[in-house]
């Protein structure tokens, strides 16, 4: 290289130093603010993460309450269903065994009958499992 071309490209390297140092002082300011920013959120967000944990406790709290009344509600919906089911049961069986006493001959032949077409059922459900083998 000539003198001239080293005089030429000082200026040029002094330049360009200077820009990357430029750069790197900004790339640090960068990194300072956004480490103080995500600091600050997560301090942030332990606040609010705190501040829900105290609120739902309560919440679950209401939550437990509420399911056990829905539990013995439903408890008691299903023993007054049971009950209500058994006194059906007993007035049918009731009914029928008053129907058998008053209509003895009607109530023989309408077994009869039930009986058979259960067996005609029966066979036909037989015949079809076994073609469709």
């Amino acid at each position: 290289m000539t003198p001239s071309t080293v005089s030429n490209t000082q200026p040029a390297a002094d330049t360009a130093r200077n820009l990357v140092d430029q750069g790197a002082r900004a790339a640090h300011a960068t990194v300072s603010q956004t480490r103080r920013a995500a600091n600050h959120a997560i301090d942030s967000a332990a606040d609010d993460i705190a501040d829900a944990g105290a609120a739902s406790s309560q919440t679950l709290q209401r939550a437990l309450d509420r399911t056990q009344q829905f539990g013995r509600h439903t408890l008691e919906v299903v023993r007054d269903g049971s009950q209500q089911l058994r006194l059906k049961a007993q007035r049918a069986t009731d009914a029928s065994a008053d129907y058998i006493r008053h209509e003895p001959i009607k109530s023989v032949l309408l077994a009869a009958a039930a009986g058979a077409a259960l067996v005609v059922l029966g066979s036909l459900f037989t015949r079809a499992r076994r073609a469709g083998r």
